[in-house]
């Protein structure tokens, strides 16, 4: 199979995008589907937030675990080489461009409503240790976990 190029990636994830924002989920999932196939570090994280509106859980979970190992596998320890990693593998790891904290909030909610409630919570603290404003968010979502535990 020859690979996609970034254009033809890039078209496929507007049309995906598309997909989400109408509210066609399924096919959002199918075009998502489709890119990882063309390029197994891409669109994970998309592919998840379609999956976790279809109430597909157990989908959202594994497809947000999946982002989140992307980027942490990809993530030196600062900032700085990680901004040059993005530059130099643009081509590579375009779909990287979004917040992990955002990640981790996805996943909690899913986690949440597979009733696995202590795993929400780590979760739901991992994305507010990325990002501390997430905890205002978060607040009673993590005590709805905390007293279901």
């Amino acid at each position: 199979m020859a690979r996609a190029t970034k254009a033809e990636i890039d078209a496929l994830s507007h049309a995906g995008f598309e997909y989400y924002q109408s509210g066609r989920h399924k096919e959002a999932v199918q075009q998502y589907s489709n890119i990882i196939r063309l390029r197994p570090n891409y669109a994970y994280f998309q592919r998840g937030i379609n999956h976790f509106k279809l109430g597909r859980y157990s989908e959202a979970v594994m497809d947000c675990q999946a982002a989140a190992n992307i980027v942490n596998n990809n993530h030196p320890n600062n900032i700085p080489d990680f901004i040059n990693v993005i530059e130099q593998y643009y081509d590579e790891y375009s779909s990287l461009w979004f917040e992990l904290d955002f990640v981790y909030i996805v996943l909690g909610h899913a986690l949440f409503a597979l009733k696995k409630y202590r795993q929400a919570i780590n979760a739901w603290e991992h994305s507010i240790e990325l990002h501390p404003i997430n905890e205002f968010d978060l607040r009673e979502k993590l005590e709805e976990a905390r007293n279901k535990c």
